[in-house]
């Protein structure tokens, strides 16, 4: 079962712009359910174990929590993206 967590982002990668923001999240399977701002900007699944593990340049993480990030809500991020 998904638990609501507010929303929590994770912070760009430098090598794509990408941006996820987590609303719920599944701590035993790492299965999130959130905005995810790509090719496209939507709502949809997403395994928080997966982004943790992607490396770029011999294993330096090209995603990572964005520490300083104030919790916000969905409207504030989209008219923010505008």
């Amino acid at each position: 079962m998904l638990r609501a967590t507010g929303v929590t982002r994770r912070r760009p990668t430098l090598h794509t712009g990408w941006r996820w923001y987590i609303t719920e999240w599944e701590a035993e399977t790492g299965l999130c359910f959130g905005l995810v701002e790509g090719f496209e900007t939507e709502l949809g699944y997403f395994d928080l174990t997966e982004l943790a593990e992607v490396t770029v340049f011999g294993g330096v993480p090209a995603v990572e929590r964005d520490l300083y990030w104030a919790p916000q809500t969905l409207g504030e991020i989209r008219r923010q993206a505008r």
